[in-house]
């Protein structure tokens, strides 16, 4: 345990969302709470949720509440976990337990963007992009693949066409549009393209 209570003081600094792993028993909750006491949200409200406890339906009234009258019962308006747990933290115990179909409904934005992706997932000229357009990231994007698409094919543009699901004329226009140099045609049925220093 003492390399785990090392690390905890760091992992309370951040903003990120924490997945604490280990069997039944051996003190997730503890840890989490001690996380909880060591970061700028310690004077807001720690409250857990056992989701293993219960069933979909009730489980996400739980956490998202619910209006006077949304069904049978529900007489008041109820907050959910997640406006009680405002300003402080959310402990979703069992969150394995999770049907996929809440795991969802969980899912705290609509879109994957970028900046959601793992470094390994991201071309690293993009990881200094800081507010670079939309347009311009599709730019990039599509630029490092016409390049490596390139080079795996040795300048073949016919099979780098094809590599990327697209017609040769397709490749062409882009390659022109994106201003990407590409070597002289030669007459032959491939090209070399030319190393970087």
């Amino acid at each position: 345990m003492r390399p785990v209570l090392e690390v905890l003081p760091r992992i309370a600094e951040s903003e990120s969302t924490i997945l604490l792993q280990g069997e039944t028993g051996t003190g997730k909750e503890l840890v989490a709470r001690a996380i909880h006491g060591l970061s700028a949200r310690r004077d807001g409200p720690f409250v857990a949720v056992n989701c293993g406890a219960l069933p979909d339906t009730l489980l996400e009234s739980e956490l998202f509440g619910y209006k006077a009258g949304a069904f049978t019962g529900a007489t008041r308006d109820k907050p959910g976990r997640f406006a009680l747990a405002r300003g402080g933290t959310l402990f979703l115990d069992e969150i394995s337990e999770v049907s996929p179909a809440l795991q969802v409904v969980l899912l705290n934005e609509g879109q994957i963007e970028l900046e959601h992706l793992p470094d390994e997932l991201v071309p690293v000229s993009l990881h200094h992009a800081g507010g670079r357009k939309m347009i311009e990231t599709v730019k990039a994007l599509e630029m490092q693949a016409i390049r490596e698409a390139l080079e795996r094919n040795k300048g073949n543009r016919v099979a780098a066409a094809r590599e990327l699901g697209m017609h040769k004329s397709t490749l062409f226009r882009k390659v022109r549009l994106l201003g990407i140099e590409l070597p002289e045609q030669d007459g032959r049925s491939h090209h070399k393209v030319g190393s970087r220093a």
